[in-house]
């Protein structure tokens, strides 16, 4: 079935119409033609572009028969288990689409023109029998231009850290510094706001060490 996460818990997680809504409003897609790739005629993507009057096409799903270069925009959920693959056929397009988090730190996935989405995580899926389910690992990816400042970043070095590599490790996004510079951030950087101009995430690294003790995996980022 389209529009969802396929290969979690080998169940199926819908989009909420709410959080379509709540994203995409941020964007002007007129005289944009949009393709749902992955998506059904139920599927909360079409019903948006379809209640908002957009040229747009959806491929039930079977979004390796598409011809991308008729199409100006891809607005989509695609399935997880094959993520990669559907990146590559989309990645020279414009977009705005979920991916889980472990996606984001792939070395395929390219951070140079990508962006969060103003809406961060995507916290609630519908399942097939109407009931909602909390996720925590996803999130709304873009390469599409943001209208937004500079963030405000913090005065002081004071709450970084060293670590056992020699680089500066921040655990808040409020706490990272002003000053130009790499710093190593956890992924909840991603929450409540896309990411400025003025900080880009040029890397990851799956097993950092503080102290000898191995942290999560943090998100390598370039203050401008």
């Amino acid at each position: 079935m389209a529009n969802n996460l396929r290969g979690v818990r080998g169940d199926e997680f819908y989009t909420l119409y709410e959080d379509v809504e709540c994203e995409l409003d941020n964007y002007d897609f007129t005289g944009m033609k949009i393709v749902c790739p992955c998506d059904g005629e139920h599927s909360a993507f079409v019903q948006y572009c379809t209640n908002k009057g957009y040229d747009f096409d959806y491929f039930e799903g079977d979004y390796e028969s598409v011809d991308y270069d008729k199409y100006d925009v891809v607005l989509t959920n695609p399935p997880f288990t094959n993520y990669k693959k559907f990146y590559n056929l989309i990645k020279d397009k414009l977009f705005c689409i979920i991916a889980p988090l472990s996606v984001t730190y792939k070395s395929w996935f390219n951070w140079n023109n990508n962006t969060v989405g103003y809406s961060g995580r995507v916290k609630k899926f519908k399942r097939p029998d109407g009931t909602i389910e909390d996720m925590s690992n996803t999130v709304w990816i873009t390469n599409m231009n943001h209208d937004i400042k500079e963030l405000p970043l913090c005065n002081t070095i004071e709450h970084t850290r060293q670590l056992d590599n020699g680089n500066l490790e921040v655990n808040k996004k409020k706490y990272i510094p002003k000053y130009k510079g790499i710093y190593y951030v956890p992924i909840t950087i991603f929450e409540h706001t896309p990411l400025p101009e003025n900080i880009k995430i040029i890397g990851v690294d799956n097993a950092p060490k503080y102290q000898g003790k191995k942290l999560y995996t943090r998100f390598i980022i370039e203050v401008k």
